[in-house]
C-alpha cells in the first residue's frame, strides 16, 4: 500500500535532520514513508517491487534499511534470500527498527519467504518472527497476518 505524502506545505524543515529548506535545499519525499526530507536524508534510489514500483525510487535514510532488505528477499537468488532473512531477523531483534519492520512490510515478508523449504531461511525466518511475537503490542497484528495463532 503506498503511503499517505505530508503535503510539502506542511513541512518547512526536514523531519529527520531539521535542516531548513529553501532554493536551495529542495524537499524530497520518501516514496516508501511519504515524509518530506532533503536530499542528504532521502538520496538513495532503491525498487520497491512490495509498491509495485521496478525502478529505483528516493527512500530516506530511516526506511533505507528495511526497504533494501524487504526488496532483496523477492530475490530468486537462495543465497540473498538467506542475506535478507538474516538481516529481517536482525532488524527484528532491534526494539528502534522494529516499527519500521511492521510498518514497511518487514512482517509480511518474513511470512511470505517461509514457503521455502531452505532451512537457512527458515531459522532465520523463524528468529525474526520469534523476536516479533515477544512484543505484546504486535501480538493482534501477527495474529491477523497469519504468523501466530490468535
Amino acid at each position: 500500500m503506498r503511503p499517505a505524502w505530508i503535503p510539502d506545505s506542511d513541512c518547512n524543515l526536514c523531519q529527520l535532520c531539521s535542516s531548513k529548506f529553501s532554493q536551495i535545499r529542495r524537499k524530497h519525499h520518501c516514496r516508501m514513508c511519504g515524509a518530506v526530507r532533503c536530499s542528504k536524508c532521502c538520496y538513495e534510489k532503491i525498487p520497491l517491487p512490495q509498491l509495485g514500483l521496478a525502478e529505483p525510487e528516493r527512500v530516506c535514510e530511516d526506511c533505507r534499511d528495511v526497504c533494501a532488505t524487504v526488496t532483496r528477499a523477492r530475490s530468486s537468488v537462495e543465497s540473498v534470500q538467506i542475506d535478507a532473512a538474516r538481516c529481517l531477523a536482525s532488524l527484528c531483534r532491534d526494539d528502534k527498527k522494529i516499527k519500521h519492520v511492521v510498518e514497511l512490510g518487514g512482517m509480511q515478508t518474513l511470512i511470505m519467504l517461509a514457503v521455502t523449504e531452505n532451512v537457512n531461511v527458515l531459522t532465520h525466518i523463524s528468529s525474526g518472527l520469534h523476536a516479533l511475537s515477544t512484543h505484546p503490542s504486535l501480538h493482534k497484528y501477527l495474529a491477523e497476518a497469519g504468523a501466530i495463532k490468535a
